[in-house]
């Protein structure tokens, strides 16, 4: 998957998005709520809130790692 059909698939808001990074298990399931999307994210035990796509991909929240620095390396399953 090319980084641009990812963001696609995040910014439409229907899909929960899983992945595995450094041996522990994550994703993503974004929300809209009174037309204000919201991301829930999880990597191993830790969990964190972003507003947006952008600011998801950007944030170091995967060991010190922002997503679209690891994304390459990522087996993504969209459900």
């Amino acid at each position: 998957m090319k980084m641009n059909d990812f963001m696609v698939i995040l910014n439409d808001c229907c899909n929960d998005v899983t992945f595995s990074f450094d041996g522990k298990p994550a994703g993503i399931m974004p929300e809209v709520e009174n037309y204000k999307k919201n991301y829930h994210v999880w990597f191993g035990d830790k969990t964190k809130d972003y507003p947006s796509a952008e600011t998801l991909m950007n944030d170091k929240f995967f060991n010190g790692r922002a997503l679209k620095e690891i994304f390459s390396k990522l087996d993504i399953a969209v459900s």
